[in-house]
């Protein structure tokens, strides 16, 4: 039992990295923003990044010792996302940070809210922290340009001079890494190059190069590579993605209007008796943010184990709805998992160091 569980979570897990590393949206270069509320001054700061690692360092370098707290967020595209509130109360900062990057569809992206404590200035309390972090990373974010990462293969392809034409006709389109050029004896040389294609097209494109070609084309990774197709490496596809980024064609889906009076709950299974009694801008963010994600099911956040990144695109919650919310969660944890699921994983609050 227990093992068919931990294979539903594999599963579950893997079904959300390849959904993350598709296509997916990003910020093209860094940018700011700053807003003044109650005397406090929030300066948010964004970036692209594609590992942890790169956003550490990110975040240390922009982060502002005379600051009062500089507070963070960032999510990547394979499927992580990490918070922290550098001493602010629990949730105010970091999450709504969060949520604001998912609630803009945005994945390799950190954002820093550094907060300022001007003369006079008044305690913003709970909710108006939520709202001062939150609105702060969703402007910066909404000043940003957007672009569309999409995932390429290496393409490596071996032909005759004399299909040359043929051949570019097919690839030209795409991103070419090695120009083609001359590899053999003289006489016998053939033209060898390597181009980025979209995951998805390297099998159309393959077939079209071996009718147009009548089968003379070697193309990488379709045959056992020979003399100096083996020398020079050609033939062997490397196993990581190359990943080209393009200017997002669309911008993200609008959220659903407030005065929705139904939102449907029903498109995502189990979350209507999930949220049942909830206020009706609470149910609206939560479906708004499950279309986001394309999750079809509260058992998928379950299995994913991303039920506090749930919680906190439907900030601000007060502590009893937060305290109901988590704790239907368990229950729903229980069906799914079963009886021995307490204790399982963990809530991933804001962490208090720098």
């Amino acid at each position: 039992m227990r093992a068919s569980r931990l294979r539903a979570r594999a599963a579950a897990l893997a079904a959300l990295w390849c959904q993350a590393r598709a296509v997916h949206t990003t910020i093209a270069a860094p940018c700011s923003y700053e807003l003044v509320v109650k005397k406090s001054r929030f300066v948010a700061l964004a970036a692209p990044v594609q590992s942890g690692d790169e956003a550490a360092a990110w975040i240390r370098a922009a982060s502002d010792d005379q600051a009062r707290h500089n507070c963070f967020a960032y999510r990547l595209a394979d499927g992580s996302v990490r918070t922290n509130g550098d001493g602010e109360p629990s949730g105010t900062a970091g999450p709504p940070i969060a949520a604001a990057i998912a609630g803009a569809g945005l994945w390799d992206v950190a954002v820093l809210v550094r907060r300022y404590r001007l003369d006079g200035g008044a305690k913003l309390g709970t909710g108006g922290l939520v709202r001062a972090y939150g609105g702060a990373a969703a402007a910066v974010l909404g000043c940003a340009q957007q672009l569309q990462v999409v995932p390429h293969t290496p393409f490596s392809v071996s032909f005759d001079p004399a299909d040359t034409g043929t051949v570019y006709r097919i690839l030209g389109r795409y991103e070419c890494t090695a120009p083609a050029a001359p590899v053999g004896p003289e006489g016998s040389e053939r033209m060898r190059g390597r181009f980025a294609i979209p995951e998805g097209e390297a099998d159309e494109v393959r077939r079209g190069l071996a009718e147009a070609t009548q089968g003379r084309v070697r193309m990488g990774g379709s045959e056992a590579p020979t003399g100096a197709d083996s020398a020079a490496g050609f033939g062997e596809e490397a196993s990581d993605c190359l990943i080209v980024e393009q200017p997002a064609a669309t911008p993200p889906p609008p959220p659903l209007p407030v005065s929705s009076p139904s939102p449907d709950l029903d498109a995502v299974e189990g979350l209507g008796a999930l949220l049942e009694g909830f206020p009706l801008n609470q149910r609206q963010a939560a479906l708004i943010w499950c279309r986001q994600i394309e999750a079809g099911s509260v058992a998928l956040l379950i299995l994913a184990g991303i039920e506090e990144d749930f919680i906190a695109a439907l900030q601000p919650l007060r502590p009893s709805e937060q305290g109901e919310l988590r704790g239907r969660l368990r229950a729903v944890a229980r069906e799914v998992l079963g009886e021995d699921s307490e204790g399982e994983g963990g809530d991933r609050g804001d962490g208090k160091g720098r």
